[in-house]
């Protein structure tokens, strides 16, 4: 299958997470022959009007303090990449004022972004009820596939990924989007319906599920399972940890406002409470 990949955007914020997101992201520009970009954003202190799209409108008294965060941060962007011992044209540097989040998500649609791979610190607790990562706030509105990181992760690394499916609404788009993932990175994929109390169904009507989804995967060697557990989110997790799983791939549906206060978002509750490496995307 021809992996059709030609933008890649890696927000950065110097930290260790962002360090081992961008190492991932350079090994799959180079497999991809595609352009990787590492956006650096700076969230500038004054109380004033932001554009539409979230970023930051200056006034003229601004622009000095503002030319010289910019010109540190061009300076800190470059200082990385030398450090990453980078000497390709196909990476390139980008710089943003406003909230990283609305920053971030400007620049997929600008940059007609494939890809963001991203580190994720997690968040527990009311840090994460309030507050939330960045990483969440991307993978809530990002119009492309997010990979979120917490450690050090190279391609080999994925040896196995394991995909969340209902086995009922598992689009072509997901399967397709499913399929060139596999492929990228070379790996056993599994695809999963985990039986929870609230939504189980009989082996009988799995079963006729699970051959439909395999005309789909015809090309690909893929195991398709159930998992019985309490929740989707504790499913997910512990089936990958006793299969030695090495990415969790789902679709989200991004849930917004109300929805997602009460509901939540399982790939952002999965992304807080493991370790391994999350792939999302929207339906």
């Amino acid at each position: 299958m021809t992996i059709i990949m030609k933008n890649i955007l890696v927000p950065t914020d110097f930290s260790t997470t962002a360090d081992h997101a961008a190492r991932l992201a350079l090994e799959v520009a180079q497999s991809t022959n595609a352009t990787l970009y590492l956006l650096h954003t700076m969230e500038y202190n004054y109380v004033g009007p932001l554009g539409m799209d979230g970023t930051f409108v200056a006034h003229d008294t601004e622009k000095p303090a503002i030319d010289r965060m910019l010109k540190e941060g061009d300076q800190k962007l470059s200082e990385y990449i030398e450090n990453l011992h980078v000497h390709d044209p196909h990476v390139k540097k980008k710089l943003g004022l406003g909230k990283p989040d609305d920053v971030i998500v400007q620049n997929i649609d600008e940059l007609d972004i494939d890809l963001v791979v991203m580190g994720s610190h997690g968040s527990s607790g009311l840090a994460e009820f309030f507050i939330g990562s960045n990483a969440e706030k991307v993978i809530r509105k990002a119009k492309c596939p997010v990979i979120t990181v917490k450690q050090a992760t190279k391609m080999a690394d994925i040896k196995k990924i394991v995909f969340a499916s209902d086995l009922i609404e598992t689009n072509d788009h997901i399967v397709a989007q499913i399929k060139q993932l596999q492929d990228m990175f070379k790996a056993d994929l599994s695809i999963v319906r985990v039986n929870t109390p609230l939504n189980f169904e009989r082996d009988a009507v799995v079963k006729s599920f699970k051959e439909k989804l395999k005309e789909k995967f015809v090309f690909n060697d893929v195991d398709i399972e159930t998992y019985n557990d309490h929740t989707l989110e504790e499913g997910l997790r512990h089936y990958a940890d006793e299969n030695n799983v090495d990415m969790i791939a789902l679709a989200t549906h991004g849930r917004k406002g109300i929805g997602h206060v009460v509901a939540g978002s399982i790939a952002e509750d999965l992304m807080n409470h493991t370790a391994k490496a999350v792939w999302t995307s929207h339906f």
